[in-house]
């Protein structure tokens, strides 16, 4: 599902980006250079999510962050909430492109956990399920290892990866 979120966010964007500027090339629309950098911008973060998921995500959330505010555009319509306060006027916020940044947020709260400094309790359940997995393996592995070639390898923790001594632990236990 993340994925697929993430696809078609790309998508949409980049759709945005090639219908303006169709529509800049035949008619007598000028576009503003925010428009080009912002079309720039998409562009690099396809090529490099071909290359770096995670580094592509980070610089997305960048691009739309500045997309949101005004700086860079992803079409030729120039869609703005501002306000005025004293006769000046604030900088406006797109809403569509903000709808677009808050659903990545979501779908990618490590994004968040990187801006925030907090640790992912996520990924750290998901590690903890992974070396499990990888213990479960080494048991069905080594449980036909006799005593002593297992307590060869309790003895020798540093030759082994973790997982492996956890596996051996077990079994020598179970087999007592």
């Amino acid at each position: 599902m993340k994925k697929i979120i993430e696809n078609a966010i790309y998508v949409l964007l980049f759709l945005s980006a090639i219908v303006s500027l169709f529509v800049i090339i035949r008619s007598s629309y000028t576009a503003d250079i925010r428009f080009y950098i912002g079309f720039a911008s998409i562009v690099l973060c396809y090529l490099l999510r071909l290359k770096n998921v995670i580094v592509s995500n980070y610089i997305l959330t960048t691009v739309l962050l500045l997309g949101t505010i005004n700086l860079l555009q992803f079409s030729y319509v120039d869609f703005s909430l501002s306000f005025t306060f004293l006769n000046i006027t604030t900088l406006g916020i797109n809403p569509i492109v903000l709808i677009t940044l808050i659903s990545l947020l979501i779908v990618n709260k490590d994004i968040i956990m990187l801006f925030t400094g907090e640790s992912n309790s996520d990924s750290n359940e998901v590690q903890k399920q992974n070396e499990e997995m990888q213990i479960q393996g080494y048991m069905l592995d080594y449980k036909d290892k006799s005593i002593e070639e297992l307590q060869y390898i309790i003895n020798n923790p540093d030759n082994y990866v973790k997982p492996l001594v956890v596996a051996v632990q077990r079994i020598i236990k179970d087999k007592k």
